[in-house]
């Protein structure tokens, strides 16, 4: 993981903040801890459209207004295009890791705890080969919440609903 350039990057840009990672305390670390092995066992066990479970509700809002409807609706419209490209394909030999190993929590100017991930996974049986991405980890309600940030768009887009998670969140393009 350390020799990533996807993990690389987003310790630079992680720099650029005021406050800096340290290891997180025991209970803060078991509860992302928690919510990234039962996101790992979710997918593995082929429900795909639980990762959805895990984006924040404010995430949803914004991009369901975008999409002409409210989080109920845009979480709604996702589960189901996730659905069909699942019934379409085949999810044996399907692998998702989010590495925890040496995982650091920061905080932002407003005392957002997040964390730099990064997700190994594959899907052989969608045509999807083993990659990695970029993932944050973000507190919203004293709840872990998991995206990922496969593009730098995706980024920009979270940084709209969470500014302060502006700078952590510029990852290059792949």
């Amino acid at each position: 993981m350390i020799n990533s350039p996807i993990f690389k990057a987003l310790t630079v840009a992680a720099m650029l903040l005021p406050a800096g990672f340290a290891q997180a305390d025991a209970p803060t670390m078991d509860a992302l801890t928690g919510r990234v092995t039962s996101l790992e066992g979710e997918i593995e066990n082929g429900d795909l459209a639980a990762t959805l479970d895990y984006m924040p509700p404010a995430l949803l809002s914004h991009l369901g207004g975008l999409a002409g409807t409210d989080a109920t609706g845009f979480k709604e419209m996702l589960r189901t295009q996730i659905t069909d490209v699942v019934t379409a394909g085949d999810l044996q030999g399907a692998t998702y890791d989010v590495e925890l190993d040496g995982a650091e929590v920061a905080q932002t100017d407003t005392g957002r705890a997040y964390a730099l991930l990064e997700a190994v996974s594959a899907f052989p049986g969608l045509g999807v080969p083993e990659m990695r991405t970029g993932m944050v980890a973000l507190m919203d309600d004293e709840t872990w919440y998991l995206v990922r940030l496969e593009t730098p768009m995706h980024g920009a887009m979270l940084a709209e609903v969470y500014p302060d998670l502006a700078g952590p969140l510029d990852i290059p393009a792949r």
